[in-house]
């Protein structure tokens, strides 16, 4: 029964979305099922090179509605969604529209373990409030 509550609520909140971002939804929704599979896989590096066939184009979707449309769509995904999984959709959505974002990766200490967490920044500017209880992993320099 809940379930066909969440599904209703899913489809009226699609029948009043804009073209635009049905099928910026429809890409975020393909995309969330490809990048949870590869990121279990080998090719997972390629995940973050931005595709030569893709040339950015000029977008009328702030960065920040990109974001939030991406969790959406994840919220109603087959599987529950990973914050890595959304956090790589989203910037592969934004890359494809010209806007330059960071994924960031940090942790904390939680229950006497580290607890991970991905995320968006742009100009050094997260677009996750609970981002800023984390501490960004750099990458190592050699």
């Amino acid at each position: 029964m809940a379930f066909l509550k969440k599904l209703t609520k899913a489809l009226r909140a699609w029948s009043r979305l804009p073209i635009l971002e049905k099928l910026l939804a429809i890409e975020a929704w393909g995309d969330l099922l490809v990048v949870s599979i590869l990121l279990r896989t080998p090719f997972q590096r390629h995940l973050m090179r931005q595709s030569p066939r893709f040339k950015p184009r000029n977008s009328r979707f702030q960065p920040a509605h990109v974001i939030e449309l991406v969790n959406a769509v994840a919220l109603v995904h087959i599987k529950k969604m990973t914050c890595l999984e959304r956090a790589v959709v989203a910037k592969r959505a934004l890359q494809r529209r010209g806007a330059d974002v960071t994924l960031q990766i940090g942790v904390r200490p939680s229950s006497g373990q580290l607890e991970a967490h991905a995320w968006l920044e742009q100009d050094g500017k997260p677009f996750d409030e609970s981002a800023k209880r984390y501490s960004i992993l750099r990458k190592p320099t050699v």
